[in-house]
């Protein structure tokens, strides 16, 4: 577990980004359809969820300079089946399950962390990655951290936090966004 102070921190960041995405819904309805839509207010998010979730990380880090590397190596310390882990975001009567860790391994970021970068370096050039999908994602990873290593305390954007679901679960057809395989 970490301390009071840098859970406090995650939990009152992520919860102040939730708040900045509920606005977008105005905009940009939350459907398969959009998840590839960009914005400059999804870059927005991105950078400041990137940057919330790196500065929790490295303040629990033990390297001089952490990376990505470290980090990954924390949070899978921390819990070995974190890929498997998911949250679920709902909208109306749509939902979408994500797993914003699917893709990580001890070698491997999770795919929102690559655009976090490309969009925080280099927004002209890569302003597509700043959509819809890569935005729920570094949220919810934001959320899973909070679960992994925080208190239990949620930022109210996602529900059924932490779940494993067995493959080929017949409750994720149908949702807002395709199942990843992880």
């Amino acid at each position: 577990m970490t301390s009071h102070g840098a859970s406090a921190y995650l939990l009152s960041d992520a919860t102040a980004l939730a708040t900045r995405f509920r606005e977008t819904v105005d905009f940009v309805e939350p459907c398969a359809a959009n998840r590839s839509t960009f914005s400059r207010r999804y870059a927005d998010l991105l950078r400041s969820a990137g940057a919330v979730f790196s500065s929790f990380m490295s303040s629990i880090s033990s390297a001089q300079t952490p990376n990505i590397s470290h980090f990954r190596t924390a949070l899978l310390s921390q819990d070995p089946r974190l890929p498997e882990r998911s949250v679920k975001y709902r909208w109306r009567t749509d939902a979408a399950n994500l797993w914003p860790f699917a893709e990580m391994t001890a070698e491997r970021s999770p795919t929102w962390w690559p655009a976090y970068n490309n969009v925080k370096h280099d927004e002209i050039d890569s302003g597509a990655d700043a959509n819809l999908e890569n935005v729920l994602n570094a949220l919810g990873s934001i959320e899973l951290t909070l679960y992994g290593f925080g208190d239990g305390s949620r930022s109210g954007l996602f529900q059924n936090v932490g779940i494993i679901y067995p493959a080929g679960d017949p409750s994720l057809k149908d949702l807002m966004f395709p199942v990843r395989s992880g």
